[in-house]
């Protein structure tokens, strides 16, 4: 599987978070989204699965166009764990993580799953994120620009995975849309 971003530009509120952003998330790779507050990682996330509209650019799974039609068929593939996952559900995040990697889905979309956490919980999601990117899924999650969350997630290259970072702040405008 093949999640990809082309030339995306995202606005809401009447601003443009970011434009112009590319990246590809194959299988077996991990792809960290870094950025700050409001920067637009959520909506990033929720463009890719048709939840969200895209101004300019295309995203796509394995070349099938994200659309509002195709959308629907095309989530089938995801399991997406948001950044305020249902607490009444699940004890953490990382219950809602395992979950996703049962699921044994193509595609995994992670919104900050490691902010707030205590360490050892921070630890159970990157091994279920091990688990992901090792039985074949694209990965993508975000991760806030917090130093310290960052190096968690850099420790994830030292598995000998596929793995890249897609800085937000380099294509966020200075221009309102």
């Amino acid at each position: 599987m093949k999640v990809e971003l082309k030339d995306g530009t995202v606005s809401a509120g009447g601003r443009r978070l970011f434009e112009g952003l590319s990246f590809v998330a194959r299988s077996g790779e991990v792809v960290c989204v870094v950025g700050g507050r409001g920067s637009g990682k959520t909506l990033l996330l929720r463009a890719l699965m048709g939840m969200w509209p895209i101004d300019e650019g295309v995203a796509s799974f394995d070349g099938a166009v994200v659309t509002p039609l195709s959308a629907p068929y095309l989530r089938k593939e995801v399991s997406y764990v948001p950044q305020d996952w249902p607490k009444d559900a699940y004890a953490d995040v990382s219950e809602m993580v395992s979950e996703a990697v049962e699921r044994e889905r193509n595609v995994a979309f992670l919104d900050e799953p490691l902010t707030g956490q205590d360490e050892a919980t921070r630890q159970t999601v990157l091994q279920a994120i091990r688990e992901l990117a090792g039985r074949g899924a694209a990965v993508v999650l975000t991760c806030s620009d917090d130093d310290r969350l960052v190096s968690h997630v850099q420790g994830l290259s030292e598995s000998q995975l596929r793995f890249k970072f897609v800085e937000l702040w380099k294509y966020q405008s200075s221009v309102s849309v």
